[in-house]
């Protein structure tokens, strides 16, 4: 089994996530990121992630930066 696919969601709370007055939690966040990973086998798996969503978005959307070699190494 292989990853065929790695995707990533960047997702935005309709509103902030206020704590009652006297909380010593912080904020909650605006974005979260949450990515899906599917493999040949027809297995996909989600989980959120402990990063700023747009720049790891970026990260796994951006282009690749080299070809495969011939034998199937990159």
């Amino acid at each position: 089994m292989k990853i065929s696919s790695v995707e990533l969601f960047v997702l935005k709370s309709p509103g902030l996530y206020n704590n009652p007055e006297g909380s010593e939690e912080p904020l909650g966040p605006t974005y979260m990121g949450l990515v899906k990973v599917s493999t040949d086998a027809g297995i996909c798996g989600y989980s959120d992630m402990e990063r700023q969503p747009a720049s790891a978005k970026a990260c796994v959307d951006a282009p690749k930066w080299s070809q495969e070699a011939g034998n199937g190494v990159l």
